[in-house]
């Protein structure tokens, strides 16, 4: 018999990164599908590159990546209709022609035309679902899974408490819900920059230059994208600011990773503080001088400055509620958990009404929170310092003195809700400082939900309501 012809070579499977067997060792008994570099750069690139005003290149369709879980992973040309005013333009996501199920509240929607948004956050787990009724937002779901490390734990143990959390949240591993993500890791970046007047198409190469000469980013290790902004009255023509956004894609590959193992479609990622200027898009911002976003997070916190209603500028802060928190087990001894609590419940105030309402204390607890006062008081110091020097900074070498002041600030994130900071932040800078209400444009029903306990939670949940706040629509 003749011999039959030797078929074409076969290729050699590629290693997957050690990030993938790792999440693979954790998740045991479920096999999980895989996410390819591809897949991963789509799904950053279409949150991100949707995130400031327009234009923007659209992805080609013959560059269209291949759907996951139902989802089309790769940008579509924008409506024109997008185009406005605004700060952030909302995205769009592309699910897989089905019925879209009508929202209840109390309960996460599958196949709903509204995906979860979900943060996970170095001390807890948020998620919250949405929908628009008659031009309204409404809450279907909220719910805030704590984590029960002390901050120490290995990497592993880490992620093995991340997907139990989800678990906790998410039951039914096949509730085939979409998911808006934020990316929290310490290491990404965001920040506005500014390049020549040069075409659209040769921006991608200036921005990976920048990004590797200034911050030592090699585009082999990192997954980034950019957007140009509208650039400030009165600045030089030859410039333009562009605002860029990078992950690492072995921490995006686990990220990623994690959502999937508790049945959820990713549909975006997206990178802190971008989803909270979404939830603000209309927020009434000072129409002369600028304003200021301070967001204030357990591992990272950021200052955003508005001018006129738009982004201007960007830049990561040291202080966080992490060294708070660090700060009061230090001085006291307690658990992490338990000097979380004395973070919020005592801040910078130097006495606490009793229980009894009586307002007699211990003689013990007022030296702990004397204590803790004059252990944190430097920090908060240093923070507000650091604001004005941020500003400083903005005013001469950014905006080139075109803008010299700011006279309103905005505060949100866990950390806020620190006892004592804002009064603190008025005191020292002589302006007014409001808290960004998550549920301002929200309609809760009461009957279902405890407004005491939204109320409390609103400044740490900015992030996940600004995922949740947009819609998927028909391929």
């Amino acid at each position: 018999m003749p011999e039959e012809e030797a078929g074409p070579p076969k290729k050699e499977k590629k290693q997957r990164p050690s990030a993938r067997e790792i999440v693979s060792s954790i998740f045991e008994g479920k096999k999980e599908q895989e996410s390819t570099p591809q897949e991963e750069s789509a799904l950053f690139r279409k949150s991100t590159s949707s995130v400031p005003p327009l234009p923007l290149v659209p992805t080609p369709p013959a560059q269209a990546a291949k759907t996951s879980g139902g989802i089309k992973l790769a940008a579509k040309p924008r409506n024109r209709m997008l185009r406005t005013a605004r700060i952030l333009a909302k995205r769009v996501f592309y699910a897989k022609r089905r019925p879209f199920a009508i929202p209840k509240a109390g309960r996460w929607t599958a196949y709903s035309e509204y995906p979860v948004g979900i943060e996970i956050g170095a001390t807890a787990v948020k998620a919250v679902q949405l929908a628009s009724q008659n031009g309204k937002w409404e809450l279907i779901n909220c719910a805030i899974r704590p984590l029960r490390h002390n901050g120490t734990i290995s990497m592993e143990d880490s992620l093995k408490e991340l997907k139990s959390a989800l678990a906790d949240i998410f039951p039914d591993p096949r509730a085939h819900l979409y998911a808006a993500s934020a990316f929290t890791d310490p290491t990404s970046t965001t920040q506005v920059i500014k390049l020549p007047q040069i075409p659209q198409a040769e921006m991608k190469r200036a921005v990976a230059w920048e990004l590797q000469e200034k911050f030592s980013m090699r585009s082999d290790d990192w997954y980034f994208d950019f957007a140009p902004l509208n650039p400030l009255p009165g600045s030089p023509q030859k410039e333009i600011p562009v605002l860029i956004a990078a992950v690492p894609k072995r921490e995006l590959r686990i990220h990623t990773d994690i959502l999937k193992s508790a049945g959820l479609l990713p549909a975006s990622v997206e990178v802190k503080p971008l989803p909270t200027l979404d939830l603000l898009a209309g927020y009434p911002w000072p129409s002369e001088d600028a304003g200021l976003l301070v967001e204030l997070g357990a591992e990272a916190s950021y200052v955003v400055i508005m001018v006129n209603s738009q982004l201007t500028f960007i830049h990561s802060l040291e202080f966080t509620g992490g060294i708070l928190t660090k700060v009061i087990q230090g001085i006291s001894g307690l658990s992490h958990k338990d000097a979380e609590q004395f973070k919020c419940r005592v801040g910078l105030s130097r006495t606490t009404p009793s229980a009894s309402g009586t307002g007699e204390v211990p003689q013990e607890n007022l030296d702990q929170e004397h204590q803790a006062y004059l252990a944190l008081r430097p920090f908060v110091d240093r923070f507000i310092t650091e604001i004005e020097q941020v500003f400083k900074y903005y005013s001469f070498r950014v905006s080139m003195s075109e803008v010299r002041s700011f006279s309103k600030i905005a505060l949100c994130g866990k950390t806020a809700n620190l006892k004592g900071l804002k009064e603190l932040l008025e005191e020292k800078l002589n302006i007014p400082v409001s808290f960004v209400d998550s549920f301002a444009n929200v309609n809760v029903d009461h009957s279902v939900f405890n407004p005491a306990e939204l109320e409390a939670e609103s400044l740490g949940l900015v992030t996940a309501m600004g995922l949740a706040q947009q819609k998927m629509v028909y391929e």
